[in-house]
């Protein structure tokens, strides 16, 4: 196995500097280096990053097993739902620039949604219809409380083939679960319907948005909904276990990946690299600002890192893992976690529908050296 690492001579001088906490005790590819002997899992890459540094950049076992292919620390990931985030973030901007507010109902942009009913069991057998106690907000969207289902029941994938605009009137034709703002129901459709209001208020078509108001001024070179053929040849193979056996499995997309005239997927549709989404956390770390350019007022950001309710794991567009932890990760076993506690960022890539404690394994060891830190602990 090959394991590449960039430490850029920080971690012997790694002080209070950049953390409250000893980060150099953070080992990440040991966590996975025990997986990886046994067959479980294919290859990793992980990065810890500060507010303006990469502190640890390294990869560990295969990208392609049937091959032996090193994992390279630049290879690309389907990110999947951490694409969410990502999305909210650019709506919010143009909230902000154009002075909507989150609390704006959806059908006032999109109309057909009006005439959208709530679908109430009866029992067993039966159904009624009704209308909703109060419309869809863009904050429902965004918190998954808009009472829209996970996938759409009138489309069937791959869900890359119909343009977000033709998508709408099945969405708004699609009985609601619940009305809006009750229960929390993990909805696709949601934030797809995001993706056709950033159109809708940008002018521009979504992915070409995402491309030139965040993609480009972040230096995220290689995060794309329609990756180059350069960039396909580093697309991490996807595995799932099967007996006791890693496979591959095949990603829900029209193929070639490279046609042009697939439609980028607000829900979960990007591709990425480490390094990239590095670049939007450290963004994020610094309160809506990077190099300079700000792309979101710090306030902005913050109303974006409320929980919902207190048990709920929803803010707007990103997952709130505990006080002082947000980030997303994604169903092929992905994760971006930015910890302002200790002013830190990681990253860790997988390519397999499974395991899902791997992706927590080094925020977990972050947020044990952050409770070894605070002053409770020190004194005992």
């Amino acid at each position: 196995m090959q394991r590449l690492i960039i430490l850029f001579g920080l971690l012997g001088c790694f002080t209070l500097a950049y953390s409250q906490i000893e980060i150099q005790k953070i080992k990440p590819l040991s966590y996975f280096q025990p997986r990886i002997s046994k067959g479980e899992i294919a290859g990793v890459v992980t990065l810890l990053a500060s507010k303006d540094k990469i502190i640890s950049l390294e990869a560990l076992g295969y990208s392609n097993l049937e091959r032996k292919v090193p994992m390279k620390i630049d290879d690309l990931f389907w990110i999947a739902s951490q694409t969410k985030p990502m999305v909210a973030l650019a709506f919010m901007m143009l909230l902000e620039e154009q002075k909507i507010s989150l609390d704006d109902t959806l059908y006032k942009y999109i109309k057909v949604f009006k005439n959208q009913k709530v679908e109430v069991e009866i029992d067993e057998h039966s159904t009624l219809l009704r209308n909703p106690k109060r419309p869809i907000t863009f904050r429902d969207l965004l918190n998954h409380t808009s009472g829209l289902p996970p996938e759409p029941p009138v489309q069937k994938g791959p869900y890359d083939r119909v343009i977000l605009e033709d998508i709408m009137p099945g969405y708004a034709y699609t009985h609601l679960k619940s009305d809006p703002g009750v229960v929390e129901i993990y909805s696709n459709m949601g934030i797809n319907t995001v993706g056709r209001m950033i159109e809708l208020l940008s002018g521009y078509r979504f992915d070409d948005f995402m491309q030139k108001r965040l993609f480009d001024p972040l230096g995220m070179k290689n995060t794309t909904f329609v990756p180059t053929e350069a960039q396909v040849a580093r697309i991490v193979t996807s595995y799932k276990m099967d007996s006791n056996i890693l496979k591959p499995v095949a990603l829900g997309f029209t193929q070639p990946l490279t046609d042009k005239n697939r439609v980028a997927l607000p829900y979960g549709g990007l591709f990425s690299t480490a390094a990239d989404l590095a670049r939007f956390c450290q963004m994020c770390l610094n309160g809506g600002e990077l190099d300079g350019r700000r792309y979101i007022m710090k306030s902005t950001l913050d109303s974006m890192l409320v929980k919902r309710s207190k048990i709920s794991p929803f803010g707007v567009g990103f997952l709130l893992y505990k006080e002082g932890t947000y980030g997303h990760s994604g169903a092929f076993n992905t994760d971006m976690s930015i910890f302002t506690k200790s002013n830190l960022i990681s990253v860790t890539l997988l390519q397999m529908p499974a395991l899902m404690e791997c992706r927590a394994y080094v925020r977990d060891a972050i947020w044990a050296l952050e409770d070894q830190n605070k002053p409770d602990a020190n004194k005992k």
